[in-house]
């Protein structure tokens, strides 16, 4: 039944091969190793599922694998359900709950989150690209696009000229790079995340002028460089040791991997460590962990910071939602608490 439900979801393309990548990893590293594949759907017992996600949380601490798997799980039943495989009340994950945290666990959880860690400040956002800019200028250039933009990096690296609008000064999100986990073979090119995150969202000048940067820099490859393919992407490898991959969009783990990995020990020919990373939290001058989404929640604070509506940064992101967003919206406009004060002792003046 998992493998008809999955396929049905490959062939429909009814959610993005990040999602489908995912089923198919809890899929195998979690489900099947406490239930075995030859399972009659039907006869499995309510208490196994429970005992499953009990494994991962509150005893673990993978909560969002747990509920990962709970969806999983209920999408899968119901899929049977529809197909007449089982009846309706052979479905049990309607009675079935991820279990919660006690009152210490959820203490100690709130007192350890600190929001602030979730995004940059303008001048540590200015400290980070600068380091960024040393290695990489590309890089810089990116980061700096998701931090202007909000586009979560794997829909910035999705970006194509086509769905560029330099006179409105627009792009168009409709498309990710993608893992090659159920996308097509043209660049791993997938859909966005959901309905909310198709959206067309507004360029700064500054956006503009990395785009065209960029551009600039695509064309003189186009142009001299004969392992370059273009197949319209912006953000794309122009690497002199993987011609292969030239012209093709870049890969978010690969940002990532130069974020967070050090030098990996060996030498290049003019006897200097070769690097896979900056290792780039142990060089600034500030405690939080550097990654391509802390770009993402920064545009959200700073927009908050120039009170800028809630449901208008949320349509602008993709995020219709609560999640992360609205936690960052209501942190940041917490700051504007003691203006409070002031204004009410005028109301009855």
């Amino acid at each position: 039944v998992w493998k008809e439900w999955h396929n049905e979801r490959i062939e429909r393309q009814l959610v993005a091969p990040k999602t489908l990548a995912g089923e198919d990893g809890r899929y195998r590293n979690h489900i099947v190793k406490q239930i075995p594949k030859d399972s009659i759907l039907k006869n499995i017992p309510s208490s196994l599922i429970k005992g499953l996600l009990d494994s991962l949380y509150p005893i673990g601490n993978h909560k969002r694998i747990a509920q990962g798997v709970k969806s999983d799980l209920s999408s899968i039943y119901k899929f049977a359900v529809l197909h007449d495989y089982i009846n309706p009340n052979q479905n049990p994950m309607p009675f079935i709950t991820v279990g919660k945290k006690g009152l210490q666990e959820e203490i100690e959880s709130l007192r350890k989150s600190n929001i602030e860690e979730q995004y940059l400040e303008p001048h540590e956002l200015k400290e980070v690209l600068g380091i960024v800019r040393e290695y990489n200028e590309q890089y810089a250039r990116i980061f700096e696009f998701q931090a202007l933009t909000g586009m979560r990096i794997g829909e910035v690296l999705g970006i194509k000229e086509e769905v560029i609008d330099f006179k409105k000064k627009t792009v168009s999100v409709i498309r990710t790079r993608a893992t090659h986990g159920g996308a097509p073979d043209a660049n791993y090119e997938g859909n966005v995340k959901n309905t909310q995150s198709y959206r067309e969202v507004q360029l700064s000048d500054r956006s503009i002028e990395i785009l065209n940067e960029e551009i600039e820099l695509n064309k003189k490859h186009k142009q001299f460089n004969p392992d370059y393919q273009d197949n319209g992407w912006v953000f794309t490898s122009k690497s002199i040791h993987k011609p292969d991959y030239n012209g093709n969009p870049l890969h978010y783990s690969v940002l990532n991997n130069f974020l967070n990995s050090s030098e990996n020990g060996k030498l290049n020919k003019n006897g200097k460590p070769r690097r896979v990373g900056i290792d780039i939290d142990n060089k600034i001058s500030f405690n939080k962990h550097i990654s391509t989404h802390i770009f993402r929640h920064t545009h959200i604070s700073f927009l908050a910071e120039q009170g800028i509506p809630l449901e208008a940064i949320q349509d602008r992101v993709g995020h219709t939602r609560g999640s992360r967003v609205t936690d960052i919206y209501l942190h940041v406009t917490q700051k504007t608490k003691d203006l409070i004060i002031p204004v009410l002792d005028s109301l009855t003046k």
